[in-house]
């Protein structure tokens, strides 16, 4: 992974990390204001996904709010124009308290339009990056107990079923490194890795249940060679390799 892609990664991850942590203090605060159902309310608004519990609280719930009679100090409803204990009709200071609520509701909804904007295009550069860069590149597939390492010189891959292919890059420099080595297992099916680099492309027969190899990576020239590792209704695979 690129460090671009890490440091879009790491601004996403605290630009939703901040979102969450902005609608659960201001939902509990706003519902304990309107004297709702604060806990109930924040859980709702955190947990129902793709900001539908933020829609259903507008909705629903701000609209349920309760305020305080200024005369006899019942709770009544805030779409109340009377007070259904004393009679008590609100006029004016109703009439302002419902004014500022709406004010305030259309600001915040045009701030968390703005906010999510802003999480979007950077969501977008992000899935940009992933598939401009050959280490993350994007491939649709089921996999089931799918482990992939990738560390320095390193890659390793295991699964029991996978459609997904794997991929990953190797960068030579001044020829270096040289050698490709391969272990591989494969219970069921066939298996391959096809290394590429422009023109250049040389595919690695993986078959066999367990076996080791060592590939000469001379042939190709300085700059990155693309590795991908396909396997054709390969089951229980265990793969591991190192460049040096």
């Amino acid at each position: 992974m690129s460090m671009n892609m890490f440091i879009l990664f790491g601004i996403l991850i605290s630009f939703v990390v901040v979102t969450f942590a902005f609608l659960g203090t201001w939902t509990y605060r706003d519902a304990k204001k309107r004297n709702l159902n604060a806990g109930l309310w924040t859980a709702i608004v955190l947990l129902v996904p793709n900001l539908m519990g933020l829609i259903i609280y507008f909705l629903v719930a701000r609209k349920d709010e309760m305020i305080t009679c200024n005369k006899c100090g019942s709770m009544v409803p805030g779409s109340s124009n009377y007070c259904m204990t004393c009679g008590n009709e609100f006029k004016e200071d109703i009439r302002y308290y419902r004014e500022n609520r709406e004010s305030n509701s259309k600001g915040l909804m045009i701030g968390f339009i703005i906010y999510f904007i802003v999480i979007i295009i950077i969501f977008m550069g992000f899935v940009l990056i992933v598939f401009r860069d050959g280490d993350l590149k994007a491939h649709s597939g089921i996999s089931i107990g799918s482990i992939e390492n990738n560390i320095g010189d390193k890659w390793n891959v295991s699964y029991i079923s996978s459609t997904k292919e794997f991929t990953r890059k190797i960068k030579i420099e001044d020829n270096n490194p040289s050698r490709l080595y391969i272990e591989s297992e494969c219970g069921k099916g066939k298996l391959s890795l096809r290394l590429v680099q422009g023109d250049i492309e040389r595919t690695i027969d993986l078959s066999p249940k367990n076996d080791s190899y060592e590939f000469d990576l001379s042939i190709f020239k300085d700059g990155e060679v693309k590795l991908y590792l396909i396997g054709n209704n390969a089951k229980n695979v265990k793969f591991k390799s190192y460049w040096e």
